[in-house]
């Protein structure tokens, strides 16, 4: 009886260890999606790339990352005083972050 009282409290713990695992954000926001593919420096080069195509974004509010795949990030911004949050297409070529161009709908 002993015993399936202790293994029943490892699972227990197992469970609650997995549920609390913190949720990787960066830039003060969480990322979502497959966040094993990219390390934080190469989701901040995303960041910085999406700012330097697109210099007007940098007066918007970042409020989420999606990393699709080892390429390509999506960046939702919002406009000031808006509610709309618009998700931009951002994509590696050559080691290079660049936007595209591109929203996703």
């Amino acid at each position: 009886m002993r015993a399936k009282a202790l293994s029943i409290a490892c699972l227990a713990a197992m469970i609650v260890g997995c549920v609390t695992t913190p949720q990787l954000t960066v830039s003060g926001v969480p990322v979502s999606g497959e966040v094993r593919v990219l390390s934080v420096a190469a989701i901040e080069a995303a960041i910085a790339g999406m700012r330097t195509d697109l210099p007007e974004i940098r007066s918007q509010q970042l409020t989420g990352i999606q990393v699709i795949d080892s390429k390509t990030v999506y960046l939702t911004y919002r406009e000031p005083a808006k509610r709309i949050d618009i998700k931009h297409v951002v994509q590696r070529v050559r080691g290079r972050w660049h936007y595209t161009f591109e929203i996703v709908v």
